[in-house]
């Protein structure tokens, strides 16, 4: 947690507030705050983590378009 969320490109996206994890369909997210909007990305975008998380470039286009509710909250 208190990790800062990137892309590849070095754009921020917040800070890892929490992990989410839905039994039904065994899926993990990490939960990220921008300022208080909470958004929720699935774990398959990182690239890598260490001093920060980094996630696959295609996750801003997805977040962007997409208007599926698991991807803002």
């Amino acid at each position: 947690m208190g990790k800062e969320v990137i892309m590849p490109d070095g754009v921020t996206l917040g800070v890892v507030v929490r992990i989410k994890k839905e039994l039904p369909q065994d899926k993990i997210w990490m939960v990220v705050d921008n300022q208080g909007q909470e958004s929720v990305v699935p774990i398959e975008q990182i690239i890598s983590v260490a001093n920060k998380v980094v996630l696959f470039d295609d996750l801003s286009a997805s977040l962007a378009t997409d208007g599926d509710s698991r991807c803002f909250r």
